[in-house]
């Protein structure tokens, strides 16, 4: 079913943005989620990729009543190499349901990750 309401849900990527020092392996990307409908929102699934690369799959659950927020750490992911990045993240299935305004329902952001060299340190 669609929901009769312009919009469930918001997502927006919160991290990794811009430059990240170091080797940047893993990175756990951040997202901030927004209820903008005016029943609640109980669960949403976040999909999430780097650089193309296979989709990650995390389900959200809580309670946000109309205009709330909540931040979501989501599991790591590898950037594979390189400098240049891309990272998209998607929630798909607000309270089971389709979104009739999935525009604001994927956010894609760039970063750099800058070279770095990995050390252990025993104590």
């Amino acid at each position: 079913p669609i929901v009769a309401n312009t919009s469930v849900a918001k997502i927006e990527i919160l991290s990794p943005d811009g430059i990240i020092d170091g080797c940047g392996n893993p990175i756990y990307p951040k997202i901030l989620i927004k209820n903008m409908s005016f029943e609640n929102l109980y669960t949403g699934i976040i999909k999430y990729t780097i650089n193309g690369s296979s989709s990650q799959y995390q389900l959200w659950t809580g309670n946000l009543g109309q205009n709330d927020t909540d931040t979501v750490l989501l599991s790591q992911i590898s950037t594979n190499g390189g400098v240049s990045h891309v990272i998209e993240a998607e929630i798909i299935s607000p309270n089971n349901n389709l979104d009739i305004n999935p525009s604001d329902n994927v956010d894609t952001k760039l970063f750099q990750t800058s070279s770095g060299t990995s050390i252990n340190i025993t104590y």
